[in-house]
C-alpha cells in the first residue's frame, strides 16, 4: 500500500483507507515486515514534512500494531495544492525581493542626486565667495587709485570724501569698509 503512493489522489486514498483494514494488515504482519513498513512509514512521513514528535507517537501505535488510532487524527492532505501553495508564495517572495531591489537602487541613484546636490551647492558657495572677494578687491584698487590720485591732487581728505561718494556708490565704499574694518580686526 506504501508503495503505490505516487500521487496526492494515491495519498489520500491511503489516509482514507478503513481502520478494520489497516488493523487486520498490521496483525497478519511479521514482525520482520512491520519493521520494514515501520521504516517506510517514517520516510514518508518525514518526506511530506510531518513533525517528528507526531511522527514518533504514529510509529508508537504501528509497533503496538493500533492501526486504528494511526489515522484517526490525519488531516487530507492536497500535495498538488501544497505545490502550488509552495509555488505562488515562491513567486510572491520573488516579486518582493525585486521590489526591494528596485527600492535599494533608487535609494542609491537618490544619495548619488543628494551628493551631487551638495557639491553644486558647495561649489556656488565657493563661487559666491571668490566673485565677493574680486569684486572688494577691484573695489579697494579703485578706492585707492582714487584716493591717490585726489590726494596728489592737492584735495583734503573731506574734500576726498565728498569726491569718492560722487564716483563710488555708498553700497561698494560700505564694503569697503567693511573689509578693511574686517583685515584691521583680526
Amino acid at each position: 500500500m506504501l508503495n503505490k503512493i505516487q500521487s496526492p489522489k494515491d495519498y489520500t486514498d491511503f489516509f482514507a483507507t478503513s481502520k478494520e483494514y489497516m488493523e487486520k494488515v498490521v496483525k497478519d504482519t511479521p514482525q520482520e515486515l512491520l519493521k520494514i513498513l515501520m521504516d517506510v512509514f517514517w520516510a514518508l512521513l518525514m518526506k511530506i514534512n510531518v513533525p517528528q514528535d507526531e511522527a514518533k507517537e504514529l510509529m508508537e501505535h504501528m509497533g503496538a500494531r493500533n492501526m486504528g488510532y494511526l489515522f484517526e487524527n490525519v488531516e487530507k492532505m492536497d500535495i498538488q495544492a501544497e505545490r502550488r501553495n509552495t509555488q505562488e508564495a515562491q513567486k510572491k517572495w520573488k516579486q518582493a525581493e525585486k521590489k526591494l531591489e528596485a527600492a535599494r537602487e533608487e535609494i542609491d541613484v537618490s544619495k548619488k542626486e543628494a551628493i551631487a546636490a551638495r557639491e553644486a551647492a558647495d561649489t556656488a558657495r565657493e563661487e559666491a565667495n571668490t566673485a565677493k572677494e574680486e569684486k572688494v578687491m577691484i573695489i579697494k584698487n579703485t578706492i585707492t587709485n582714487m584716493i591717490n590720485y585726489f590726494d596728489n591732487s592737492g584735495y583734503t581728505k573731506e574734500e576726498i570724501k565728498v569726491r569718492l561718494v560722487d564716483f563710488i556708490s555708498e553700497k561698494d565704499l560700505e564694503l569697503y569698509f567693511e573689509e578693511i574694518y574686517n583685515r584691521t580686526k583680526r
